[in-house]
């Protein structure tokens, strides 16, 4: 029997067929997409996405019949991969020349030459997306909004639709209205779900949302996108990079619905190279990476994203040095801090608990239970920064006594001086914020109500003189804002995520700054794990680059873990 093929909404085919063609197709889209190609399967039907089906799909392979539109459609889509192959040969060319052809004299004043030569090269026609992986502070959000001005004016678009972090969502709209003030309706999406719906009911030029809202709400989107020739930008896109997760789910229903994507990310790799598939899948349909499955070779893997990347990727990556070197220079000091007594006392009788759970496993079990490792691993992390944070009632820390007598010695020297300080845990920085709030201190974390509150904060840092201190957690403002008014900042605890970590050293680092130097001051509890996950952390940071081979902590194995734990100084 016949094969047939017809689109359904959404960029969805189904197919209907039975014998050996329809199993060998069926076969063929599992192959190269995986199973989870398959959106829904019964005999003699199944459902998948289009870019699953035209990879699988070959007429010298496979008697089928394909109605009209789902042939028009395949046909437009070879035809679109071709242009874009085209474009990105044209689009490094573009990158690697020194002249500026194809900007206007409004950008080409306004901004710096690396970002008017982004510029250049992103608003080629017929590429399907790129991926912005210039380093943090390099004007990543003003080099898009300039991108999307020159497309809208050339008629290549007519709206931008920008998914990111919600704390950074008040700040894309504050860089609109600083350079293109009144030019562009802009629309923030938030709020109630009614409120949202009634947002991308608006007729705007400009729609801002969160990852939470796209993850929710895609349905809706694709609905505003699929009636408006849509550039999608998703900001700080690490944040999508696996992509099963529910929010990397929902821009990648959004992307289908968009004419062309521009990836943002200056940390785009802070795991391993695998972090890299899903933002160029997102970045170009799936053209670069179109074929790849991950292995049980990792290393082999690594090597083949590599060669992809380079020979199939279309993307931008500038560090500061080499685009900025008149910025600030970075100075980093780890300062150890010595445990009051109950503080060791603690940490000595949680050391040994878990050294004696890790004895009784082997290899096999430790791997079952990686779970209640971390677990107790976590507590010798929390104890190191205070005895209050696993219920003890002694509040008092030597990272706390550290960290008042720097925050007085920094402040005393000038009465603009500032300071930004990182904590991970929230009981933490209740009890930084009541040590250190005579002195005039903002808090970003998790407690912040809102996007707006997260701003009035950063704005107030960044313009209150009397506002003299930014307490954060790297999770919820490491990515993406400004805090310039700081030439300081200063690390009382830290999680194992790296790329929040290397994303909240860029927060004083970037264009802005005024300072000649920038300084890091890392607080470490003598004889604990601190210094382990503070090497672990350095290592990342040193070590990324486009492809990052840094091991996963499923990597981890009993040996390794004992070795971390008795291996700190006691």
């Amino acid at each position: 029997m016949t094969v047939i093929g017809r689109l359904l909404e959404s960029r969805i085919v189904e197919i209907e067929g039975s014998g050996s063609d329809f199993l060998r197709l069926k076969s063929a889209i599992i192959a190269l997409g995986g199973s989870d190609s398959i959106i829904s399967s019964s005999k003699g039907k199944l459902k998948t996405t289009l870019d699953a089906f035209s990879r699988a799909w070959d007429d010298s392979q496979f008697v089928a019949t394909l109605e009209t539109e789902l042939k028009s459609l395949l046909e437009s889509l070879t035809t679109s991969e071709k242009a874009h192959s085209e474009a990105r040969d044209c689009f490094f060319d573009v990158l690697a020349t020194e002249t500026v052809e194809g900007v206007s004299p409004f950008w080409r004043e306004l901004l710096k030459p690396h970002q008017v030569k982004a510029v250049e090269a992103m608003v080629l026609p017929d590429l399907r997306g790129l991926c912005l992986f210039d380093e943090q502070g390099t004007g990543k959000t003003l080099t898009t909004i300039a991108a999307f001005d020159e497309l809208y004016a050339r008629g290549d678009v007519d709206t931008l639709f920008l998914v990111g972090p919600k704390v950074l969502v008040k700040t894309w709209k504050k860089e609109f209205e600083a350079f293109l003030d009144g030019k562009y309706q802009i629309v923030e999406v938030s709020g109630s779900p009614s409120q949202r719906l009634g947002a991308l009911n608006k007729k705007a030029d400009v729609y801002l949302t969160s990852y939470e809202t796209a993850a929710s709400d895609f349905v809706a989107i694709e609905g505003t996108m699929r009636h408006k020739s849509c550039l999608l930008v998703v900001d700080e896109s690490f944040m999508v990079k696996n992509e099963r997760a529910e929010r990397s789910l929902g821009v990648e229903r959004i992307r289908r619905s968009a004419k062309k994507a521009f990836i943002l990310c200056g940390t785009p790799a802070p795991n391993n190279a695998y972090d890299l598939v899903h933002q160029f899948n997102l970045a170009d349909l799936g053209w670069a990476f179109r074929g790849f499955r991950k292995t049980s070779d990792a290393e082999a893997d690594y090597l083949l994203i590599e060669k992809i990347v380079n020979e199939r990727g279309t993307f931008i990556r500038r560090t500061k040095e080499i685009v900025l070197p008149e910025l600030a220079s970075k100075e980093f000091e780890v300062i150890e801090c010595p445990l009051t007594v109950r503080q060791s006392e603690l940490y000595a009788e949680a050391k040994e608990q878990l050294i004696l759970f890790l004895k009784k496993l082997d290899n096999t079990t430790f791997k079952r239970d990686l779970g209640s490792y971390f677990q107790k691993r976590a507590a010798l992390t929390q104890i190191s920064v205070s005895p209050a944070l696993i219920g003890d009632n002694q509040v008092d820390s030597g990272k706390y006594q550290k960290l008042s007598e720097i925050v007085a010695e920094i402040l005393a020297q000038s009465s603009s001086k500032k300071v930004v300080i990182w904590s991970a845990f929230t009981k933490s920085s209740d009890h930084i914020e009541d040590m250190l709030k005579d002195y005039g201190l903002v808090r970003v974390d998790g407690t912040n109500a809102s996007s707006d509150d997260r701003q009035n904060a950063i704005t107030a840092f960044q313009t209150d003189p009397s506002i003299r201190i930014f307490l954060g957690n790297p999770a919820a403002a490491g990515a993406g804002i400004t805090l310039t008014a700081a030439d300081t900042a200063i690390y009382v605890s830290f999680s194992n995520q790296a790329a929040t970590y290397m994303q909240s050293l860029d927060r004083i680092h970037r264009i802005g700054q005024k300072s000649s130097v920038v300084n890091y001051k890392i607080l470490v509890s003598e004889g604990t794990i601190d210094a382990v996950d503070v090497e672990k952390l350095g290592k990342k940071q040193t070590s990324q680059s486009w492809i990052l081979g840094d091991s996963t902590l499923g990597g981890l194995d009993l040996e390794m873990a004992l070795a971390e734990i008795v291996g700190a100084a006691t």
